[in-house]
C-alpha cells in the first residue's frame, strides 16, 4: 500500500515539527558536548601512568615513553560503558519525546488523521512491533513504538476536535 499525497503531506508536517522545535540542532548540541566531555575526560586520564598501572601496562613500556594512545581510548571506552548506557537510554527517551512533539505539531496543522494512517502504512511495511517490553524499547529505540504512538495521536486527535467544537 504506497501513501497518499495527504499522508506524505502529513508525514512532512511531521518533519517541519522537527524543524519548528529545533531537534536536530538541539540533538547536534547534545552530541557536540557529550563528544567534548569525553575527550576532555580522556585528556585527564592519558596523562596519569596510574590508569595503565591499574592495567599493567606502564610495565611493559618504559616508564618514560607514553602508552599508545589508542590503548588508553580503548581502555577508557570500556571504562565509560556504564555511562554510555545511562547516556543511551535519556537520549532515547529524550528523541521518543520530540517525535510525540513533532507529531502534535502536525496535528495542530490539521493532518493528525492523516499522519495516524500514514503511521499505520509505515509500521505495517516495516513490520514493526506494536508494543515492545518497555526496557527493550527504551535502550534500542530512538522512536516511539507503534502502539502508544497511534494512541498518543488519537488523544491528541479528540483533544484538538474537542477545541475546535
Amino acid at each position: 500500500h504506497q501513501m497518499s499525497k495527504e499522508e506524505i503531506c502529513s508525514v512532512m508536517c511531521h518533519e517541519l515539527g522537527h524543524w519548528r522545535f529545533s531537534h536536530t540542532l538541539k540533538g547536534l548540541v547534545l552530541t557536540e558536548c557529550q563528544l567534548f566531555v569525553t575527550f576532555l575526560l580522556f585528556k585527564g586520564v592519558y596523562s596519569n601512568a596510574h590508569f595503565y598501572r591499574s592495567f599493567q601496562l606502564m610495565e611493559t613500556t618504559a616508564e618514560t615513553m607514553s602508552p599508545p594512545i589508542i590503548v588508553g581510548l580503548l581502555l577508557f571506552s570500556h571504562l565509560l560503558s556504564p555511562v554510555s548506557v545511562v547516556l543511551s537510554l535519556l537520549q532515547n527517551a529524550l528523541t521518543r519525546a520530540w517525535e510525540y512533539q513533532a507529531d502534535q505539531f502536525a496535528v495542530e496543522l490539521n493532518h493528525g488523521q492523516a499522519l495516524y494512517d500514514a503511521l499505520v502504512v509505515l509500521f505495517k511495511e516495516n513490520k514493526a512491533k506494536l508494543d515492545p517490553d518497555y526496557l527493550y524499547e527504551a535502550y534500542h529505540h530512538n522512536h516511539p513504538s507503534a502502539l502508544p504512538r497511534l494512541n498518543a495521536l488519537r488523544a491528541a486527535l479528540e483533544k484538538n476536535d474537542s477545541k475546535t467544537k
